[in-house]
């Protein structure tokens, strides 16, 4: 067998190049090694596969030896069991065991009453006790006066055969009213689906007006759809709102005001 030089393949003594690494094999009859077993290039000025059989590795220096802190105290020898931490488990007091209450025993005592003007909350109300005045009796809480809502006056009527065929009839108020399905209008028609939410308006200051809030099926008065926002109503115009056709009849005002004045709150001549 014959060995590589470069690579340290074996091949057979009849090849001429190292199967492995190509390179020329040396031909039989070279120098040998001072060993006299390895063939040796004539180059060489050591044998290299000597060099190689005698390529032992020497261990290195062994890792410094730590030494324990001033904490941790002395260290455990080399191989020794870990010591596992020595600590005080500390747990909460037991609570001493509950006696049951006899039947027919007197409860917890009740919390004090409230102070004056302290509010007190319960799960089932809410209680309140108002401050005395300042020049009241103080023995005596101060009493709020209740808040009025002025109405305002009716100055007309809206009467409708669309939905009920004894009618139906619709206070008209000073100020807007507005026409629609909502709820919080003034003239309500929740039955009419085709009517929009706040589909028109009846607004009275001095005279009567109506107006379209650009709604879907439009607002005619006297079969003219009307586009604009204020048009004067007249007395017994009849009015479509949706699917819903009202007569608007004004109201006269009460007596003692002049022919000029009922004239111009109306809107019509009597």
């Amino acid at each position: 067998m014959r060995t590589c030089p470069k690579c340290l393949a074996e091949n057979a003594d009849t090849d001429r190049f190292c199967r492995q690494c190509t390179s020329a094999l040396q031909q039989s009859g070279g120098k040998t090694c001072p060993t006299g077993r390895h063939t040796m290039d004539p180059t060489w000025t050591e044998c290299a596969y000597c060099k190689q059989e005698n390529n032992v590795v020497v261990p290195g220096p062994p890792p410094p030896v730590r030494k324990a802190t001033v904490v941790e105290g002395a260290l455990p020898p080399r191989g020794a069991q870990p010591r596992p931490p020595t600590y005080v488990e500390t747990l909460p007091p037991l609570l001493p065991p509950r006696t049951p209450r006899p039947v027919g025993a007197a409860g917890p005592p009740s919390p004090p009453p409230p102070a004056a003007g302290e509010q007190r909350r319960t799960r089932a109300h809410t209680e309140f006790r108002p401050m005395p005045g300042p020049s009241s009796d103080p023995g005596q809480s101060a009493t709020v006066p209740p808040t009025v809502t002025k109405e305002r006056k009716i100055v007309g009527v809206l009467i409708s055969y669309s939905w009920t065929p004894e009618g139906q009839i619709f206070p008209i108020h000073e100020g807007r009213n507005f026409i629609g399905r909502d709820p919080d209008c003034e003239v309500s028609v929740p039955q009419d689906q085709t009517m929009s939410g706040r589909n028109s308006h009846i607004t009275y200051r001095q005279n009567f007006v109506v107006g379209d809030m650009v709604s879907m099926t439009g607002t005619d008065v006297d079969e003219i759809p009307i586009e604009e926002q204020f048009r004067s109503l007249a007395n017994y115009s009849v009015i479509r709102a949706g699917s819903t056709y009202f007569t608007f009849i004004a109201i006269k005002p009460p007596s003692g005001t002049g022919a000029d004045e009922t004239s111009t709150a109306t809107g019509f001549t009597t």
